[in-house]
């Protein structure tokens, strides 16, 4: 059995992390927690601003039907995305409405 990723979910990946990059730079707040060195209101306003632009994407609800908001992308892709973003802490992934209340 092979358990490599295919060629077109290896260009998702880049895509994910281009965007990365590009619209989420080091220098931006990224942390995951509220720490000493980043407050609630850097990392509301961080999730915020991310929030935004993943939705511009269409990237707030990945395998959710396109129907119902979403790009109906494989749950491998859902994983991809979601191991990309939290790898480079990327702000804005925790999404009570798309995360847990829609798929439920």
């Amino acid at each position: 059995m092979d358990f490599r990723f295919s060629p077109e979910e290896e260009a998702f990946r880049r895509e994910v992390l281009d965007f990365v990059e590009k619209e989420l730079p080091p220098d931006r707040v990224r942390p995951t927690y509220i720490d000493d060195e980043y407050g609630e209101d850097e990392l509301w306003a961080a999730s915020r601003e991310a929030s935004k632009k993943l939705a511009a994407k269409g990237w707030l609800a990945l395998a959710w039907p396109k129907e119902y908001g979403g790009q109906a992308r494989s749950h491998i892709e859902q994983l991809i995305f979601k191991e990309e973003m939290s790898y480079h802490r990327a702000p804005g992934l925790d999404f009570v409405s798309t995360g847990m209340i829609g798929p439920t």
